[in-house]
């Protein structure tokens, strides 16, 4: 066997120009040849030809020095000299290979009845554990579960790996104990728009793009016979309504710039545990920034402290925002508020955002989100938990 990788060399002599002419001639391959000097040339070559060149460069003259290997030469190597390591990994890799090629698994995942209808339409067809994956005729067997299991309303057949994966869905959930067991109402948990309607057990009570409120009984608990009469029931039902949060941002409408005017007044205070005393008096500036320090006069032993508190007059000046730049900040703060106010599984279908002036003085922008989600409850849940708008969109 050849070897693999490439070596990266240098070359180091005189008249390097015809390296690469004899290397031709020789049948060598030469690759990313670099100058590195006068005297000297960096090259790769494959390691199978490294011995034809290492030979090439003794008749010349030439001093051929190794300077970095590729990463299949060195592998090549190390392979080279374990030769059972070599032989192990080539029975591993070849024992995954044949693994992979039988079912070494069969997962149905449907219920009780339905999963034991499915092993036995395999077991009628001699498909299970040890069956060559490629035998397995995965779209005739997909279309005869279809055809045979009347309570499923869709059936998938797949392989993965080594498992054989059949999946049913029942054409009617069940109504199990977890669901209530007893007479039970579905009621919203938050005002919306009905959106999608899929009752299981129950009697709906609303129809898609009817608006609700919340507490409104949207499944009631009870089913009609055969014999017109009416018995109780836990409803189950899945209800996805479109509902609305919204987010408020309010900001200045004007920037606010203080420069010092140029006068300052320096206030010096001799602090005791007695009292105080102050020079000279505060200044009467109507808008000032002021800086304190503090340093003691004796030390630790005697608590008297000189303050000195600096009082630099200043003008405030007031500049008008961008009035587009103000909506866009605006806005933009108003929708990362309703986003936070969303569940994150909420699925947002529409946005808008109403601005206004308060006073001339601040915008006030508000945001509205549009999501779709689930708001079905069982009743007696915490239905006040959910959050509300103060000023619902419903029937505007």
């Amino acid at each position: 066997m050849k070897a693999a990788g490439s070596v990266r060399v240098r070359v180091q002599g005189l008249s390097l120009e015809k390296l690469l002419a004899r290397a031709l001639e020789d049948g060598i391959a030469l690759r990313n040849v670099e100058r590195e000097s006068p005297r000297a040339m960096l090259l790769n070559v494959r390691a199978r030809d490294y011995p034809a060149l290492q030979a090439l460069c003794g008749r010349v003259g030439w001093r051929m020095d190794p300077v970095a290997e590729s990463a299949s030469c060195r592998a090549w190597r190390m392979l080279r000299r374990r030769a059972m390591l070599s032989a192990a990994l080539a029975v591993f890799l070849l024992g995954v290979w044949a693994v992979n090629l039988w079912v070494w698994r069969v997962d149905v995942r449907a219920d009780r009845a339905t999963a034991a209808a499915v092993r036995t339409l395999l077991e009628a067809q001699s498909i299970g554990v040890g069956t060559r994956k490629a035998t397995v005729p995965i779209e005739s067997l997909r279309e005869e579960l279809a055809r045979t299991l009347t309570e499923a309303v869709w059936v998938d057949v797949r392989v993965q790996g080594v498992s054989l994966v059949v999946e049913c869905a029942p054409a009617r959930l069940p109504v199990p104990g977890e669901y209530g067991g007893a007479a039970q109402d579905i009621v919203a948990a938050r005002d919306g728009v009905v959106a999608q309607l899929l009752v299981y057990a129950g009697t709906p009570k609303v129809r898609i793009g009817e608006a609700v409120r919340r507490g409104q009984v949207l499944v009631a608990g009870e089913e009609r016979t055969s014999g017109g009469e009416v018995k109780p029931v836990a409803a189950h039902a899945q209800v996805m309504a479109r509902v609305w949060y919204e987010g408020r941002a309010v900001l200045p409408a004007y920037e606010e710039r203080s420069e010092p005017t140029g006068r300052e007044t320096l206030v010096c205070t001799l602090q005791t545990p007695w009292g105080g005393v102050s020079w000279p008096e505060r200044p009467a500036y109507a808008v000032f920034d002021r800086e304190v320090t503090r340093q003691p006069v004796v030390g630790a032993f005697l608590p008297v402290t000189l303050m000195q508190e600096r009082y630099v007059e200043v003008r405030v000046t007031r500049t008008a925002r961008d009035a587009a730049a103000l909506r866009a900040e605006a806005g933009a703060a108003a929708e990362q508020i309703a986003l936070e106010n969303a569940p994150f599984d909420a699925q947002i279908v529409d946005k808008w955002v109403d601005y206004s002036m308060i006073e001339d003085e601040k915008i006030c922008a508000a945001a509205v989100l549009e999501a779709v989600e689930s708001i079905g409850v069982a009743q007696g849940a915490d239905v006040a938990a959910a959050p509300e708008m103060e000023d619902s969109p419903i029937g505007r």
